[in-house]
């Protein structure tokens, strides 16, 4: 109901049968795995209001087809530990980040410091096809600590991006082999390394 401000760690994990729910406007932060392996849950609303959401947040959540990210959002998963916030959503084809004057952080899955190991992307197994970023996008992107959010989305056809970032960063869109085009909108001072590396299926680019 209308008043809940945070809704905790693992509240609905499991409800395999959970199909909608509603977020009341008031609620600040979604914890950890709330709705990992809700496997039926087809829709869902984030409020603007909501700050943070947990690691493994919608893991398994594999009937999920579209979700909206709040302006409000300013923390995705953490910046030290592994955050597959939408692994296994393997119906999940567009992802909006809604227009914001602020920063959203996006923690990034690390398996450890060893120069041989990779990290897995905030989007692993997702048919991701649609990206649109109306904000600034932060992550750690170094390669001995992880990669990307979205790093090897082999769907991957259209991304939007906003004209409040100044740098496209590090590995941004490496290994996304089925991105056929990208603008890279006015405002924008640098292109990180390996942004788009592997891209190669890229036929045209305007800067």
């Amino acid at each position: 109901p209308e008043g809940v401000t945070s809704i905790g760690t693992n509240a609905f994990d499991g409800c395999s049968n959970l199909a909608s729910i509603n977020i009341p406007e008031g609620v600040t932060s979604i914890g950890g795995s709330v709705f990992n392996g809700c496997s039926n849950l087809a829709s869902i609303n984030i409020p603007e209001g909501v700050t943070s959401i947990g690691t493994n947040a919608f893991d398994g959540c594999s009937n999920l087809a579209s979700i909206t990210i709040a302006g409000s959002v300013t923390m995705i998963g953490t910046s030290s530990a592994s955050s597959n916030v939408f692994r296994n959503c393997t119906s999940l084809k567009e992802v909006v980040f809604l227009d914001s004057d602020k920063t959203l952080y996006l923690g990034c899955d690390t398996y450890s410091s060893s120069s041989s190991s990779t990290g897995s992307g905030m989007f692993k197994n997702c048919p991701l096809e649609t990206i649109y970023v109306g904000r600034i996008l932060d992550y750690t992107a170094e390669m001995r600590n992880g990669y990307s959010p979205f790093y090897s989305v082999q769907t991957l056809k259209s991304v939007t991006l906003c004209d409040k970032d100044t740098n496209i960063r590090d590995y941004a869109f490496k290994g996304c082999s089925s991105l056929s085009n990208i603008n890279i909108p006015e405002g924008v001072t640098s292109i990180g390394r390996e942004a788009f590396y592997d891209c190669s299926n890229l036929a045209s680019i305007n800067i």
